[in-house]
């Protein structure tokens, strides 16, 4: 037996206090004669044994009364071995707190800590008495209640630790401890006791201070940490994989990137890299370069799409024992090849010199599979705006009101324009009610030419340039060039040494138009002459051409959603992964306020998901699940007791 309280163990010398009472309650007789008090002499020497007998047994009464209140105060409680997870007392209230974060997944070359999560919680589970109360909480970053208070059906708890399965999610036990004492402060019973079972991975005790609070907060509840498994498995993690362009066009090459991390304590060599998009084989592969213990290394691949529309990549290592981080998933758009239209003035003389031509050059440089058409602003029709995915306006002065309103509506409905000034004609571009809708307003032309500032480029378009050991962009002037005045929430794309930018965009509706303070032409600024204008025309492609469909990444143990058509109100929807065959059921499209509404239930498991409606052949979107980066640092850390 032990107790709950065990300090206030330190009240038992309070049994002595009987004692004191009484032997200060002894006064000392004073001696009267009386003659009749001889009589009774006799009787008196006859009791006093029986006397003295009484008041010992009284005295020790007393002490006991107090030595049992201490004792009861102290919480007596009797103690039943359960192994690993030390000792619990019977009866009992308890909350069981399981880890289910993506670190859970790490074997031991045999099972999973989660598998010997579940049984150690199973052991424990039966050792608890008949008139014993229990609940359990799922544990990753936040508190997930399965049996949300403490509930005498042991079988109902039994059942549910049987069913539970893991997450991808990172790892914060305060949240689900905290919810157990809170549930137990609120439960009956007078032994209340938290057992958290976890792989005691570092990330998971972060807030041990707060825990530590919590503790103190209830005095009167236990909290037992049982770790399962030894320190943490050695691990070689895919970390990130990204594309370039974001936005790759069909049946051309793009270049992928995949990182992984040697989280080993020993450097490791030859680990190969595969990649494949959707559910195909693999299509390209790479072995990495040596990588030293804790650091990281980078393969690069190239992948060509056959198809366009919504795709998920799939980057692979060989597994170790802790498989989840050894994929890597990335949702996208494949686009069908652009059309691009040029709107300029005709040359009346050398076609090299023109904005068409340099235009041209980089577009094919950038894009070999677009298709470029190039009008004067007098042949501009409807037909060729609709028909273009980006227009390059070279000759803004040259259009009428109505064109302007034509080419306003084409980039409000998700279109993009990049807008060149020519001539002095362009000044005040931007400031009549035709094109206030552009990012700006061209101003007048300063008198000195002016170079480019490689500093602080953080534009989506620019933003890889920063790096001057990439390219050198500070040598890019601009001789003949008009001062821009940007609208509120436009983004400069850079900037020159005089702290006027070299162009600036912003959204328009559902489009995007970017405004250029100079001409594409070598009379205007050295930039059509560089190596870096095929890149930059590339890049604003890709900004522009940016379609909706690859969503942001849910957090594990979410749903997806996104809105559709409502036409589609009704229709099943199905989820299709990269890493298992067959459709997953996912509901149906619901009502929303003007359209459908796709909710699929909790995604836990990692990958690239597409999301198909019955009757569509192609995914209406696309998106995908990763672990947290977190959860591959499978170091060990002190739990708190």
């Amino acid at each position: 037996m032990s107790f709950l309280a065990p300090w206030l163990l330190a009240a038992l010398p309070a049994v002595g206090v009987p004692v004191v009472i009484h032997l200060l309650n002894r006064g000392k007789p004073r001696p009267i004669r009386w003659a009749a008090m001889q009589f009774l002499l006799d009787s008196v020497r006859n009791n006093q044994r029986r006397l003295q007998l009484r008041d010992l047994i009284l005295l020790i009464l007393r002490m006991l009364a107090v030595a049992l209140l201490v004792v009861l105060f102290a919480r007596p409680a009797i103690w039943v071995s359960v192994g690993s997870s030390g000792m619990i007392p019977t009866p009992v209230s308890g909350m069981f707190v399981m880890d289910v974060s993506a670190s859970m997944a790490q074997t031991d070359g045999w099972r999973s800590r989660l598998e010997l999560a579940r049984e150690e919680a199973l052991k424990v589970l039966e050792r608890f008495s008949g008139d014993s109360m229990c609940g359990l909480i799922l544990a990753t970053d936040r508190a997930i209640p399965v049996v949300p208070r403490p509930s005498n059906n042991l079988e109902l708890v039994h059942d549910n630790i049987n069913a539970v399965r893991g997450t991808s999610s990172a790892t914060d036990l305060l949240p689900a401890i905290e919810r157990a004492f809170q549930e137990l402060a609120r439960s009956p019973g007078a032994e209340k006791m938290v057992f958290v079972f976890t792989d005691s991975q570092e990330s998971a005790w972060r807030a041990r201070p707060a825990i530590r609070d919590l503790a103190g907060k209830y005095p009167g509840i236990a909290l037992r940490s049982i770790p399962i498994g030894n320190a943490g498995e050695p691990n070689t993690a895919i970390t990130g994989i990204s594309i370039q362009p974001p936005a790759p066009t069909r049946g051309e090459t793009a270049d992928v990137r995949v990182d992984v991390r040697n989280l080993t304590e020993k450097p490791i060599d030859g680990v190969r890299a595969t990649l494949a998009a959707n559910r195909d084989k693999p299509q390209a592969e790479a072995t990495l370069p040596p990588i030293p213990a804790g650091q990281a290394a980078s393969a690069n691949l190239k992948i060509t799409f056959d198809a366009s529309g919504l795709q998920t990549l799939r980057a692979e290592i060989p597994p170790d024992l802790f498989p989840a981080d050894d994929l890597r998933s990335l949702a996208l758009r494949v686009r069908d090849p652009a059309k691009f239209l040029i709107v300029a003035e005709p040359s009346n003389g050398d076609r090299r010199t023109t904005p068409e031509f340099f235009l041209r050059t980089a577009m094919g440089a950038a894009q070999k599979s677009a298709e470029v058409k190039a009008v004067s602003p007098g042949r501009l029709t409807s037909a060729d705006v609709e028909a273009a995915k980006v227009i390059f306006l070279c000759a803004p002065a040259a259009l009428g009101d109505a064109k302007w309103a034509m080419v306003e509506q084409f980039v409000r409905a998700g279109g993009g324009v990049v807008v060149f000034p020519e001539g002095q004609a362009s000044a005040g571009l931007g400031t009549t009610p035709a094109t206030r809708w552009l990012p700006g307003a061209l101003g007048k032309r300063p008198p000195k030419p002016s170079a480019w500032v490689q500093s602080g480029l953080g534009h989506p378009v620019t933003a890889a340039w920063a790096d001057a050991n990439r390219t050198r962009l500070g040598n890019i002037t601009a001789d003949s060039r008009f001062e821009i005045a940007a609208r509120p929430g436009a983004s400069p794309l850079a900037n020159y040494s005089d702290g006027v930018p070299v162009a600036v965009s912003s959204g328009v509706g559902a489009g995007m138009a970017v405004l250029f303070g100079t001409a594409p032409v070598p009379a205007s600024t050295t930039l059509v002459l560089h190596p870096f204008f095929p890149i930059l025309v590339g890049a604003l492609v890709d900004y522009l051409c940016v379609e909706q469909g690859a969503s942001p990444e849910p957090r594990s143990g979410d749903p997806f959603s996104c809105s559709v058509a409502p036409e589609f109100i009704g229709k099943k929807v199905f989820l299709s992964s990269d890493r298992s065959d067959g459709l997953i059921d996912a509901g149906v499209v619901a009502a929303a306020e003007t359209a459908g509404r796709i909710q699929t239930p909790p995604i836990d498991n990692p990958g690239g998901y597409r999301v198909f409606v019955e009757g569509r052949d192609e995914a209406g979107a696309a998106f995908s699940v990763t672990i947290d980066p977190s959860e591959s640092v499978l170091t060990t850390g002190a739990p708190v007791q």
